[in-house]
């Protein structure tokens, strides 16, 4: 089983950042979200590999050189959606032509950061991102609390 599910309840509970009652709704979520993923996955035709944090991504073309590092700035060009299918951002215009953004890799979502390094430079794919590693019980922007998030047209334009 992925690692993190264990080490989110144990440093749950030492550290007293939730009570026992938060630590399950966070299990029982994570177990919510791989099996929405693992549907969403089925239903796509996807070739996704499973990170141990329970990130999913898929590699379409690697990319070469290097890969970043948790404070490297990276350019992305992406497309995030919800499961639905349902945009909630993107660096695409109406003609699929990327606006990258350049932003630190410590500064995005937990998911970026555990996915993003799957990727050196110039490569392409997919990542699908359990709510914890995400926004998870926050509500932002357009995105709904507990939220599975889907980056797909990833493409790892630069690193710095």
């Amino acid at each position: 089983m992925r690692i993190f599910i264990p080490i989110l309840l144990i440093s749950c509970l030492i550290f007293g950042a939730c009570d026992e009652e938060a630590a399950f709704d966070a299990l029982k979520q994570a177990e919510t979200d791989r099996e929405l993923i693992l549907e969403y996955i089925r239903d796509n035709n996807l070739n996704a590999m499973e990170d141990s944090t329970g990130v999913w991504y898929v590699i379409d073309a690697p990319g070469s050189i290097s890969r970043p590092e948790p404070a490297s700035i990276i350019t992305m060009n992406y497309r995030g959606i919800l499961l639905n299918g349902e945009e909630f951002d993107s660096t695409y215009d109406d003609d699929q032509v990327g606006t990258p953004i350049r932003l630190p890799l410590n500064s995005t979502i937990p998911g970026w950061q555990v996915g993003i390094p799957k990727f050196k430079k110039g490569g392409k794919g997919m990542l699908i991102i359990p709510s914890g590693f995400g926004y998870g019980r926050t509500r932002t922007g357009n995105i709904p609390s507990n939220s599975v998030l889907v980056f797909e047209k990833l493409e790892l334009v630069d690193i710095d």
